[in-house]
């Protein structure tokens, strides 16, 4: 069972996943409805120590509301992940990258959140047309694997 805690009244509710990408929650007369929520698979990568690598392109087109990121950590080395965004393309139909200044987290293990598990906010208001997250390894002798999916409301 999951459990989500109602925003009103704080207290945990069950949360139900459906194979047709819907939450079926309660609202707060006790009705059942179904929340819609997209999930994507951005692919896993291998990142060498003191390496950086990147997973997919996720193209945020039409924008999607209240977005995470769910992170998988595997392997012995330590990572820090963050995202570029990308509001328009070049003359070739290439994005044009932009970092954020800051990393969404550092030192990242596979005993981190619940076993290498961890759930990560995207930044409120993030406006992109494409958005894509780099890992880097930051020890100096072990890889780190990272799988990662976007999830949110549309």
């Amino acid at each position: 069972m999951l459990t989500a805690a109602n925003s009103t009244t704080k207290k945990a509710q069950e949360v139900l996943v459906t194979d047709a990408g819907r939450l079926l929650v309660e609202n707060l007369d006790g009705q059942p409805f179904y929340e819609q929520y997209e999930l994507l698979d951005l692919g896993s990568e291998e990142v060498a120590a003191s390496a950086t690598e990147y997973l997919a392109v996720y193209a945020t087109i039409p924008t999607l509301s209240e977005r995470v990121l769910l992170v998988t950590v595997t392997g012995d080395g330590t990572a820090s992940i963050g995202i570029d965004i990308a509001a328009d393309l070049d003359g070739n139909g290439v994005p044009i990258w932009h970092r954020r200044a800051t990393a969404l987290a550092t030192g990242l293990l596979k005993t981190s959140g619940l076993s290498g598990k961890v759930v990560l906010d995207l930044p409120a208001g993030l406006w992109a047309r494409y958005l894509r997250v780099w890992v880097t390894e930051t020890g100096t002798s072990n890889t780190v694997t990272i799988a990662a999916q976007v999830g949110g409301r549309p």
